[in-house]
């Protein structure tokens, strides 16, 4: 079981039971001291609306051109969700600190996902990703927190919000009013990082992300 900061989160799957046709995917996810269990059982209803994208009709189904949907495939679909879920569910359990006590040397150059709060409130604010050459340094440190890239979606939305200038004034902000968490994945898949993301801003509805709501 993985630690996460100095929570610990987990998750249990069980099998499949291919004679019936059916697959069986249940989420156990035990947590000290982090989000709210209401959070929780919304992350495990996507986990669970997941795995039955992911499963077989009831009845005996019928070859889809060659044949793709195999149990190989099914197999890989499962896990791809649950390792999707543990991601999701790994950041909410990691302490936010407020933006302006991070250090651009502690953020790490891996891929990875994030979330920014309110504050030091559970209220999210904004949620994404890291995935480009230095991973969550180049998404936080050079472009959320550098005063000369305009081009954050985050940092264009707090200026509407606060009424602030774009570059200096739009940094301040973040690091007097908002908290960051962050989680490296350097053994993820670009694409399992993003579905992490997706489930988040799906089931969290931060007031920042417009998209993939």
């Amino acid at each position: 079981m993985p630690k996460i900061g100095k929570y610990k989160a987990g998750i249990l799957i069980d099998g499949a039971d291919a004679s019936r046709r059916t697959i069986g995917l249940r989420i156990i996810i035990r947590f000290r001291s982090c989000a709210s269990r209401l959070t929780i059982k919304r992350m495990q209803q996507i986990a669970a609306h997941a795995s039955k994208l992911a499963s077989p009709p009831s009845a005996d189904p019928q070859p889809v051109g060659s044949g793709e949907m195999t149990e190989q495939i099914q197999t890989e679909l499962e896990a791809t969700a649950s390792r999707a879920v543990h991601i999701a569910t790994s950041l909410l359990c990691v302490t936010p600190e407020l933006a302006g006590s991070v250090s651009a040397e502690q953020i790490p150059r891996d891929a990875g996902t994030y979330i920014w709060r309110f504050g030091n409130e559970s209220s999210p604010a904004y949620v994404g990703v890291g995935l480009g050459r230095n991973g969550l340094f180049q998404r936080i440190t050079t472009q959320h927190l550098r005063s000369s890239y305009l081009k954050s979606v985050f940092r264009k939305a707090i200026v509407a919000d606060f009424g602030v200038d774009p570059s200096n004034g739009a940094v301040n902000c973040i690091k007097v009013h908002f908290s960051l968490a962050y989680l490296p994945c350097p053994e993820d898949t670009f694409s399992v990082i993003g579905i992490a993301e997706s489930m988040l801003i799906s089931t969290l509805k931060p007031k920042y992300n417009k998209a993939k709501k």
